[in-house]
């Protein structure tokens, strides 16, 4: 959806609706991080973002850090320091490490497996 349609109201607060509801399934979850990260809002990518990263689940933290990472979002590099100093999942450090990174251009691989690794595509 949000790659098709990523200006699309519909897809936004479909998206918005699942980020912010803890009850929806962690695969859900990922999956809509993934989309956030596809927007074009920028005003909304850097709330879903925020949220995913602070997501009791650390696969959407993970994910919130690889989409980050992956526009290279420097709006967003001081929120992810930030959930960096206070992290203690080793796996979500990782992944919020490679996204300091990329967003500062020194590892243009950072996530090349990060699809396959953790989100499953």
């Amino acid at each position: 959806m949000a790659t098709l349609s990523p200006r699309d109201r519909k897809v936004i607060a479909t998206l918005k609706k699942f980020l912010r509801n803890k009850k929806s399934g962690e695969e859900l979850r990922v999956h809509c991080t993934v989309a956030a990260g596809l927007l074009e809002d920028r005003r909304v990518v850097s709330e879903l973002l925020s949220k995913a990263l602070a997501d009791p689940l650390s696969r959407v933290r993970s994910t919130a850090a690889y989409a980050i990472g992956i526009r290279r979002d420097k709006d967003l590099l001081e929120n992810v320091r930030a959930v960096l100093a206070l992290e203690r999942d080793a796996s979500v450090k990782h992944w919020l490490e490679a996204a300091v990174k990329s967003i500062e251009g020194s590892n243009e691989e950072s996530f090349k497996d990060f699809l396959t690794d953790v989100v499953g595509d």
